[in-house]
């Protein structure tokens, strides 16, 4: 039974066998169609590999171009909307000398006069034997010393780049948000409070008239009191010392105030306006 069981296929090899003795060497073509033959089959391998590159390198630019379109979507989609109303941060209180602004994504500056509102990207500028004095939003006064420069921030901050800004927040005591002054050495906030805070050259200074000031930032913060001067040098190093809360150091903020509005006011409001404007005890 094993043996009929391969019979058909031994059959089948000594069949091959046979056709392989009996046939002759098939006759090569001239060598001219040879070459001819040869030429056309490089061609088309050329060709086909062409394609195959054509292939890949097409893939790997849409594959880019996609990647391309969906970051250009995230970074648009955090990026803050400028092509909208901004809100008006600040008002134009008083205007000693000349004071100018470049709104977001204008080329050209422009003069600000009193009542002129000042919104979220603007950049305010006192030159020398200049002075400017705004209400911020929420009530508070500021006052920019000549040789200033500001930026209100879109988050609704103030960023002081260089110069000094007098802050009177007791105007504003209970009318809703904190104003956050950001400097080289971190961000300013009150406590209720009248100070200055100056930058110049790197180096960052708050001069504390009343109340509380805290500097730097959430992981680390130093706090200045009445009559106290932070400092924080561009490397770092802090201080604290104390200053008199009248005198020259404050001269130009008490110039600059907004003037004084007597109408259905009591003495003891004047009296208190004046103590807070000068520091003088009364």
């Amino acid at each position: 039974m094993k043996g009929t069981e391969h019979e058909p296929a031994r059959k089948a090899g000594e069949t091959l066998e046979a056709l392989f003795r009996h046939a002759s060497a098939r006759e090569r073509p001239p060598a001219a169609v040879e070459e001819t033959i040869r030429e056309a089959l490089h061609a088309e391998w050329r060709s086909a590999t062409r394609r195959r590159k054509r292939r890949r390198t097409f893939a790997i630019a849409a594959a880019a171009s996609l990647f391309i379109a969906v970051l250009a979507g995230v970074l648009l989609s955090t990026q803050p909307d400028v092509t909208g109303p901004r809100p008006t941060l600040a008002t134009a209180d008083r205007v000693m000398g000349t004071a100018t602004v470049k709104a977001l994504q204008a080329d050209a500056l422009s003069r600000v006069s009193p009542a002129a509102n000042l919104a979220a990207g603007d950049t305010v500028f006192t030159r020398g034997r200049s002075w400017l004095a705004l209400r911020w939003r929420n009530g508070a006064s500021l006052r920019l010393d000549q040789n200033t420069r500001i930026r209100l921030g879109t988050d609704g901050s103030l960023e002081l780049e260089y110069g000094q800004v007098y802050v009177d927040t007791d105007i504003a005591a209970g009318r809703g948000e904190e104003l956050v002054i950001r400097t080289p050495a971190g961000a300013v906030r009150h406590l209720g409070t009248r100070y200055i805070a100056a930058v110049s050259g790197g180096n960052t200074t708050v001069r504390v008239r009343a109340g509380r000031v805290a500097l730097g930032s959430s992981n680390h913060e130093a706090v200045a009191a009445t009559g106290e001067q932070l400092s924080v040098e561009g490397a770092g190093t802090m201080s604290i010392d104390p200053i008199p809360i009248h005198g020259p150091l404050w001269a130009w903020a008490a110039d600059i105030a907004p003037a004084w509005n007597s109408d259905g006011k009591t003495i003891e409001e004047l009296l208190d306006w004046v103590h807070r404007e000068t520091g003088l005890p009364v």
